[in-house]
């Protein structure tokens, strides 16, 4: 493990109270957008520790460390409950573990970032001193990509929990009828108000949603393939500079785990289907990039954050 950077520890008590903090680092998501490997990252090898729950399995307690739900509708996301949601909520993340085992405590519920209200929510539950020391990592997978990846993960899911995820459509077949499916519901209001389907992978209105609430300096937005594929070194280093890590360091590692990566998964897709998708989501895509590139040549961006690489397409094979 990576020696605790004093600097990120000094920064995770500013957080912190008497007995309690808040988390100096949040991994947003998207689902299926590498965030257990970002997490598995900050965890093993960056000093990160999450929130101190348990569960009637060792599995089960594990994923609530990383992802307590908290603010993205499965948890406490009342609006009428804000002034108590702070304190239940820094309950799980104890000042004594700082700086010991800990350089600072992370989050990281890939729904955080799809979720409309959660933003507005944890703005108004934290003190604004401590919510401006906040720093928000996001990764972006390019659509098709992460519904795919979306699907195989459904698919090894029991029928309970599939059913619980609120999907609408089958996985009982192969993707490309989940996928017409989708598309066929993409502008049920259901859909869209939820989060859910192919709204997961249209990213400009989410981004949006977070940079209302805090200033866009504080989230780090990184692409898939760049930091998972082809620059993952360099990107590695930058993560660590964001969170106040000693990003020098020669303890640094140079690859980042592949934590959700499976066997026996579809992995390419019908090009009617991969065309089908692409019409909807390529309009959306060219708003994120717009709106990346402005934040850069403004300078609203943390001046380290590396320039989008657009999303490369999903390949596909013809019929």
């Amino acid at each position: 493990m990576l020696l605790l950077s004093m600097a990120a520890v000094a920064r995770q008590r500013a957080l912190c109270g008497e007995t309690r903090c808040w988390p100096s680092t949040w991994i947003l998501g998207c689902p299926k957008c590498a965030s257990s490997s970002v997490w598995d990252l900050a965890r093993g090898s960056l000093g990160f520790c999450g929130a101190e729950l348990v569960g009637l399995l060792e599995g089960e307690a594990e994923w609530h460390q990383k992802e307590t739900h908290f603010w993205s509708g499965r948890g406490v996301v009342n609006a009428s409950m804000v002034p108590m949601i702070g304190e239940l909520f820094t309950e799980l993340y104890p000042v004594r573990r700082v700086g010991k085992d800990c350089a600072g405590y992370a989050e990281a519920t890939p729904d955080n970032l799809k979720t409309a209200e959660a933003p507005s929510l944890l703005k108004k539950a934290a003190p604004k001193s401590v919510s401006a020391l906040f720093r928000f990592v996001v990764v972006l997978r390019e659509p098709i990509a992460r519904d795919l990846s979306w699907y195989n993960h459904l698919r090894r899911l029991s029928l309970d929990l599939r059913s619980q995820m609120l999907d609408y459509c089958e996985v009982t077949g192969p993707y490309e009828e989940y996928a017409r499916c989708q598309a066929e519901r993409f502008e049920m209001p259901v859909h869209r108000a939820h989060e859910k389907g192919l709204w997961r992978g249209i990213y400009k209105p989410q981004l949006d949603s977070w940079a209302r609430w805090f200033d866009r300096a504080q989230i780090l937005v990184l692409d898939f393939d760049s930091l998972v594929f082809y620059n993952t070194s360099t990107h590695i280093r930058t993560l660590a500079t964001f969170l106040g890590l000693q990003a020098d360091d020669d303890n640094l590692p140079t690859t980042i785990p592949h934590t959700n990566a499976r066997g026996n998964q579809q992995t390419t897709i019908d090009c009617e289907v991969r065309d089908l998708l692409d019409a909807i989501y390529a309009p959306w895509n060219a708003q994120l990039y717009a709106l990346l590139d402005e934040d850069h040549r403004i300078g609203r961006a943390w001046d380290g954050e590396p320039p989008f690489r657009p999303f490369e397409p999903m390949p596909c094979t013809s019929a």
